[in-house]
């Protein structure tokens, strides 16, 4: 098996605070808010005309909308589809400039639930400055689990079956690119400690997208049939492991918070340069510990809890 590591996400890893909080819509003024008892006759939508959002005003029962310089700023209105009865947050918006862009939003905050007998829709209606040239948008929810069962992968039939598990690949089964995964580590480090999150929300073309990756948004991942893991960042394209690493099988088990795992992949790259990182990958899991070492000190990630293809850690 061919491993390879890329400058690309080591100087990210790198270059990650210790606690990294996600980002939270500071940037974007708030218009209108609430939930409403039944779903509204519009959906998640970039608006970039006042006539556009008076109507999504009016399908919200909104009243008094502030005015908007639709030549300076669009605006972002975000209902999700189903009664989750939260408080919409914005998690990150990427996308470059006249092309597409991707919102991420998260709606698990308090409110009432559709258990509790209320369905409850929430809204969100943010100005968002620079996205007036944008050309249109796509919504994802990244607290939406996925329903992922055992075995389908991708997605949530099975035409989306993951290919990557139909081949002899060992790197694939140590690495699960499932939509719907998601990893919670805790990070130690001269700065402090916190936790962050690695989420997969998308599937496009092959590649499993990222809501945020070690506190980086816009990454992707695959795994080529020859083993090769590749990342995408940034509109760039690499391998995500050098021809300089050593891989190693262990049977002795590994503990962490998330629970104990055996059949362990270890990459690494050898101490007494300028950086030094360890990987340790558990079969079906993923990544359950990162530790890299650089000038600007060391740095550890350990899994704490996980959801992956339906199963939750620690079980």
């Amino acid at each position: 098996m061919t491993l390879r590591i890329t400058a690309l996400l080591l100087i990210f890893l790198v270059a990650a605070p210790a606690h990294i909080a996600a980002a939270g819509g500071a940037d974007y003024e708030t218009l209108a808010r609430g939930r409403v008892s039944e779903k509204p006759g519009t959906g998640s939508a970039l608006v970039k005309d006042g006539e556009t959002l008076a109507a999504s005003a009016a399908a919200l029962g909104v009243e008094n909308m502030p005015e908007v310089d639709f030549s300076r700023d669009a605006v972002l209105v975000i209902i999700p589809d189903d009664p989750t009865g939260g408080a919409i947050e914005i998690r990150d918006v990427t996308g470059a400039s006249g092309g597409a862009v991707e919102v991420f939003y998260a709606d698990d905050l308090t409110g009432p639930t559709p258990e509790s007998g209320e369905t409850s829709y929430p809204f969100l209606v943010v100005k968002a400055p620079g996205l007036a040239g944008a050309a249109s948008a796509r919504f994802v929810d990244v607290e939406t689990p996925g329903a992922v069962t055992p075995g389908t992968a991708l997605g949530q039939e099975t035409k989306y079956t993951n290919v990557l598990l139909a081949v002899d690949n060992p790197a694939a089964s140590y690495m699960p690119l499932d939509k719907g995964n998601q990893w919670t580590y805790s990070v130690e480090s001269q700065k402090g400690s916190g936790e962050l999150t690695n989420a997969i929300v998308a599937e496009t073309g092959g590649w499993s997208v990222y809501d945020r990756f070690f506190g980086m948004s816009g990454v992707s991942m695959q795994v080529l049939p020859d083993g090769v893991i590749m990342t995408t960042s940034q509109g760039e394209t690499k391998p995500f492991y050098t021809d300089d690493v050593v891989t190693e099988f262990e049977d002795e088990p590994v503990k962490t918070p998330a629970g104990e795992f055996d059949d362990i992949l270890i990459v690494t790259i050898p101490e007494g340069g300028p950086f030094w990182f360890r990987d340790v990958y558990a079969r079906g899991i993923g990544l359950v510990s990162h530790e890299h070492e650089t000038a600007r000190g060391y740095v550890k990630y350990t899994l704490v809890r996980a959801k992956v293809r339906g199963k939750t850690y620690p079980r």
